[in-house]
């Protein structure tokens, strides 16, 4: 079943970020990796239980999943009924424990 994308606006922050970092030795290479964590991002709606969960890899109880990109990043969020809710992108060698997640609540 198809659920409704909701990407929190930090989101584009962060793949702005992301872009700009890359960019400086690689602008090409920011390009592809924006498009492949955007592409991961818009298939959650039709793939959302896919991702591994966050509680796995942190000492946290939590209802976030994440999903690699390309190895290197990490887009955390979480599903309700129908809606999945994208709260962050991040690089994945930061320290996923270390996140102060707010549980959603259901």
């Amino acid at each position: 079943m198809k659920k409704l994308l909701v990407i929190n606006p930090q989101v584009y922050d962060d793949l702005s970020a992301i872009k700009k970092y890359i960019s400086k030795d690689n602008p090409q290479e920011a390009e592809k990796v924006v498009r492949a964590i955007s592409d991961k991002i818009e298939s959650l709606s039709e793939l959302s239980e896919r991702g591994a969960n966050l509680q796995n890899k942190t000492r946290q109880k939590t209802k976030y999943k994440f999903i690699l990109v390309l190895k290197n990043y990490a887009i955390l969020y979480y599903t309700t009924a129908d809606t999945v809710h994208v709260t962050l992108v991040m690089h994945a060698a930061r320290d996923l424990s270390a996140l102060r997640l707010i549980n959603p609540e259901n």
